[in-house]
């Protein structure tokens, strides 16, 4: 008669607050839940970091959301969320400000094709953002000769940190060639109202006669601009 051979059924999970864990050290053995022996203690550091996490995470999700299809890359949440936590831990409030010259991208940035080559002038009136911008340069892409021209974009996001919504506008130029004549740019965004607070971005992206590329090696994307007048906002007007 053959004989049956035991068998081992194996588990790997938690079952009734025992976890089933596999240690190079001490091979497959129970471990029960952290706590169940002695308590879990978070420091008051932790607990306040946690909670200036929470509360920047509102105004840089309000901008992250407003331009993430335009250009980013993985580095674009953090490092607005970075911004934010410096803020509110030295100044106790958020303000746009210093997003000035913020790239959306950190390795194809709009700095690397302009240097800094180019003005931007806002007036502010009615619901209108007049904006005209001035390029001293064409923006270069390096090896990349089948480029013919670019597109210059302009987006304004309008972040309402009270309400925790945001609009935007947006405004292109037709394809401007490399060896087209510089002339000043002019562009007219509409506002959600005429006293808000704004964020505008300049992106330009590269093309060949006919096409635009959209692709981040082809773009550049940064903040130009931010509204004089937008007040800073503590976190407890924020939450």
């Amino acid at each position: 008669m053959a004989k049956l051979k035991p068998s081992l059924l194996k588990f790997k999970g938690t079952l009734i607050g025992i976890t089933i864990v596999d240690s190079l050290t001490y091979g497959t053995h129970p471990r029960a839940a952290r706590g169940t022996y002695t308590p879990i203690s978070i420091n008051d550091e932790l607990v306040a970091s946690g909670e200036r996490l929470k509360a920047c995470n509102k105004p840089a999700k309000l901008i992250f959301d407003a331009i993430r299809d335009e250009h980013k890359d993985a580095w674009l949440w953090p490092d607005l969320l970075s911004v934010f936590r410096k803020q509110l831990k030295e100044d106790g409030a958020f303000n746009f400000r210093d997003l000035l010259k913020h790239e959306c991208h950190r390795t194809h940035k709009l700095d690397k094709l302009l240097h800094r080559q180019f003005t931007v002038d806002t007036l502010a009136h009615d619901n209108t953002l007049d904006v005209t911008i001035n390029l001293l340069q064409h923006p270069k892409w390096d090896k990349k000769l089948y480029l013919k021209g670019y597109q210059l974009s302009v987006t304004a996001v309008y972040p309402d940190l009270a309400q925790d919504i945001s609009s935007k506008a947006v405004a292109h130029t037709p394809i401007i060639l490399f060896t087209d004549k510089l002339e000043p740019f002019h562009f007219e965004l509409p506002m959600p109202a005429p006293d808000v607070p704004w964020i505008l971005f300049m992106r330009v992206t590269a093309s060949s006669d006919r096409k635009v590329y959209d692709f981040p090696q082809h773009k550049g994307m940064a903040v130009v601009k931010v509204s004089e007048g937008s007040a800073p906002a503590t976190k407890e007007e924020v939450a």
